[in-house]
């Protein structure tokens, strides 16, 4: 009888454990939790002193036995073998069937939108945003035994399918696990410029199999820059030496040469609604005040950050890609 007693309170501890670990791993909250602890203990202690300083020696004995008989109850209860086998059934099919993906927020910068789309859905199954320097968010997610696909977007960078297994979780760090959304510079040729300065724009679109999809257009404001397309980031300090060789090479003035370098340093944003990812297919196009294509660069997005991307004037005309009225 004993060795059966023995046996349940181990199988009863270990489900304890077991509990507790699986909430401080997914939940973030557990007995270890010293915020838990901390007000576990300074409740109890509270209670003991209110209780020795209202109650009589007499009735402290009455108060002890009752909580003594209640406790002994409540084990029990515990330890009976339909409650253990109801504990272990229950627990086992929240540890198989439910996960977390954990997500680190960033350290500096703006506030980080963060959402979890399962496979093939376009709908967020969840959602989050966070500011720099705040604590980690964990996310509960439905999964299997043998885990569950998602795809993980943050803003600023290139989203990303993961796997998510139960019992050990999933930790993101964007900063880490995450590739950057490349920024893409379109640097008009010389002629360009002039047409950008006499009321031209730059139009940018994505090219499909369905065709042409229109991005954004900015015009040059008067100043004729370059115009950056996705992330805004700063020029790379080695790109304007390259510059100035391509622009020597090309038997340009001194003046222009200046002039054309300090207006590419000064790029222009185009507002689209959603940044370029690796893969995509741009065209971009400068077209005159008078509907005219002066020059156009066509690429298939890559991996890098930043890139710099100087337009021709040998026309690429993609027939599908118009200007929306």
């Amino acid at each position: 009888m004993t060795d059966a007693i023995s046996l349940r309170v181990l199988l009863l501890a270990a489900w304890a454990a077991a509990a507790n670990l699986w909430l401080e791993r997914h939940v973030g909250v557990g007995l270890t939790d010293p915020l838990s602890l901390l007000g576990l203990t300074s409740a109890a202690t509270v209670l003991s002193y209110v209780l020795d300083w209202s109650l009589q020696a007499e009735q402290q004995e009455r108060l002890q036995a009752l909580f003594r008989g209640r406790i002994r109850r409540l084990i029990r209860y515990l330890l009976a073998t339909p409650v253990l086998v109801v504990l272990y059934l229950i627990g086992g099919m929240a540890a198989v069937t439910v996960s977390a993906i954990t997500v680190i927020p960033p350290t500096d910068g703006q506030k980080m939108a963060v959402g979890v789309f399962a496979a093939g859905e376009g709908a967020a199954r969840a959602s989050v945003d966070m500011e720099a320097g705040s604590g980690p968010r964990r996310l509960l997610m439905a999964t299997n035994p043998f885990g569950s696909d998602f795809r993980i977007s943050a803003s600023g960078f290139v989203a990303r399918t993961v796997t998510l297994y139960p019992l050990v979780g999933l930790t993101i760090d964007p900063a880490r696990d995450l590739d950057p959304l490349p920024t893409v510079l379109f640097r008009p040729t010389i002629d360009a410029r002039v047409s950008l300065k006499g009321g031209g724009r730059l139009l940018v679109f994505k090219v499909t199999h369905d065709g042409c999809l229109f991005l954004g257009r900015a015009g040059a404001d008067g100043k004729a820059p370059a115009f950056m397309v996705g992330i805004r980031r700063v020029v790379p300090p080695n790109l304007p030496a390259i510059w100035n060789l391509q622009l020597t090479a090309a038997q340009t003035d001194d003046s222009t040469r200046a002039e054309t370098i300090l207006a590419w340093t000064a790029p222009t944003s185009v507002a689209i609604d959603s940044p370029p990812s690796p893969g995509d297919e741009l065209y971009a196009v400068v077209r005159t005040r008078a509907d005219k294509d002066k020059a156009t660069a066509r690429l298939t997005v890559g991996q890098e950050p930043f890139q710099d991307i100087l337009m021709s004037d040998d026309l690429d005309v993609v027939a599908a890609c118009k200007e929306p009225t």
